[in-house]
């Protein structure tokens, strides 16, 4: 993802699979998707775990007979531009466009 890559050129450790992660005063620790102990210094920390789409919830509406539209990352994250055209093509087709 873009963002991703924003932070690397930055120079930002990025560590996927973190586990045990440990936050102090000056520094963050956790076990790499290895298994092996990890510290770096730090001042700010963002944790961010992941997120997944679900239609669960489309799919039991639209098998009671309801008309459902699904858009951004109901159907798979990503891009903002992806949510911002699959909400105005639900938008037009409400409309009747």
């Amino acid at each position: 993802m873009r963002l991703l890559s924003e932070l690397k050129a930055h120079g930002d450790t990025l560590a996927t699979g973190a586990q045990d992660i440990t936050i102090s005063a000056a520094a963050v620790s956790w076990t790499d998707s290895k298994g092996q102990s990890q510290s770096a210094a730090a001042n700010t920390v963002i944790v961010a775990k992941g997120a997944e789409s679900d239609l669960s919830l489309a799919e039991d509406l639209k098998a009671a007979g309801f008309k459902v539209y699904s858009v951004g990352d109901a159907n798979g994250v990503g891009y903002i531009e992806g949510a911002m055209r699959g909400a105005a093509k639900a938008v037009k087709e409400i409309a009747g466009g």
